[in-house]
């Protein structure tokens, strides 16, 4: 369910839906900031960055259903990738695949199933971080 159906269908009035439009910027806002941060935000398309910025810079209201499910998909991509399960995951991933293929070429056949341990691979990407 989307913003705008979860407010028109609790029956909001303007007042309320200003409110709803402040805090919806404030969230791409942070969403943004966050990309930026995490280098997330060069790898979005520039039509999405386009479309984020605008939505923030402009006096609009977010009535349009088309308009909120666009900025949420967005920020649900970008979101993603800056989590800080995610990016742990990934450089925990890239170093237990090292050390699986030093055990397994050294005669530890076993050691190919640690790729498979959520945590031992979580475990390397916090550790290395």
């Amino acid at each position: 369910m989307t913003t705008y159906e979860m407010a028109e269908g609790a029956g909001l009035n303007r007042y309320s839906t200003a409110r709803l439009n402040l805090e919806m910027k404030y969230s791409i806002i942070l969403a943004i900031r966050k990309a930026k941060r995490s280098g997330v935000w060069s790898k979005v398309g520039q039509i999405q960055r386009g479309l984020l910025e605008l939505s923030v810079k402009l006096e609009i209201s977010f009535k349009s259903k088309a308009l909120l499910t666009a900025v949420e998909e967005i920020i649900g991509q970008m979101i993603i990738p800056t989590s800080f399960t995610f990016r742990n995951y990934l450089k925990g991933f890239k170093v237990a695949q090292r050390i699986v293929y030093f055990a397994a070429k050294n005669g530890y056949g076993v050691a190919l199933s640690w790729l498979q341990d959520r945590n031992y691979v979580m475990l390397w990407g916090v550790f290395i971080r």
